[in-house]
């Protein structure tokens, strides 16, 4: 494979090797995996990926953000074939081997501030927030959790949002809407609002010991959009009636020329 230095199109995108086996996929795979577009790659070379009808692109996805390193890294590559040659794989969960060691040992090691620490690998960063929540509740002996989706948030009129105030060692919060506060106790795991306009909810959470944990959300209402009219069908019409039997009205324009 020549080495690609940028982005290049040979063949407009998707091309006929592309479109071939975009077909074949269509035919076996479920429609549950998503396409971000009909990109059918062959090859990637740094940060570069290469389509199969020869195009190259600037990568920035990544593999979701997991090829840091870039495509086909020879040291990555040599890594991948050394442990490869040894064995394929064998479940973390159930046995010991030597890298998986090495690896938690490195990555306990860059974790600054923390003392002693534990590593718990995952394959996806679902996985990664769920297995803190569970870690959580163990260590604390508390199932409640405090979650928020960012700072802001923006929704359309007609739509609910879902605020997790669960704190490990609360007991109970107060929700501000900016006009009026409500009491919400520890039994209660979520608070469903439907704000009509643009509206800043600040939730103060009390733990075990007396103290307080101010949090804000701001929720953006904007108008929901307007859905086209759907065409209306032509409605048909009868063609003029004429009669038969009367004679053609005689006009005075020539007769249309033919060759």
């Amino acid at each position: 494979m020549e080495k690609i230095t940028r982005p290049l199109i040979k063949v407009a995108p998707p091309g006929p090797k592309a479109k071939a086996l975009i077909e074949r996929d269509h035919a076996v795979t479920s429609p549950s995996y998503i396409k971000e577009y009909p990109l059918v790659m062959e090859g990637g070379q740094g940060s570069f990926v290469i389509d199969v009808d020869g195009n190259s692109y600037l990568d920035f996805m990544a593999g979701i953000a997991v090829t840091s390193t870039g495509h086909a890294h020879p040291k990555v590559v040599k890594a991948i074939q050394d442990a490869a040659a040894k064995f394929l794989h064998i479940c973390g969960t159930d046995f010991y081997y030597e890298s998986m060691v090495t690896l938690c040992e490195t990555l306990s090691k860059s974790v600054p501030g923390m003392g002693a620490t534990k590593v718990f690998l995952t394959n996806s960063g679902t996985e990664a927030v769920e297995g803190a929540i569970k870690l959580a509740r163990h260590h604390t002996k508390r199932s409640k959790i405090i979650a928020f989706k960012g700072e802001k948030m923006k929704i359309e009129q007609d739509q609910s949002v879902i605020l997790n105030w669960q704190a490990s060692n609360a007991v109970r919060a107060e929700l501000n809407d900016g006009s009026s506060t409500k009491d919400v106790d520890n039994g209660v795991g979520s608070i469903l609002v439907s704000p009509v306009k643009t509206t800043t909810y600040t939730l103060t959470v009390y733990d075990s010991d007396g103290e307080k944990t101010v949090k804000k959300i701001t929720i953006e209402v904007t108008a929901k959009p307007k859905e086209a009219p759907a065409p209306q069908p032509e409605t048909p019409t009868d063609p003029p009636v004429t009669n038969p039997t009367s004679a053609p009205e005689k006009t005075n324009e020539s007769p249309p020329i033919s060759y």
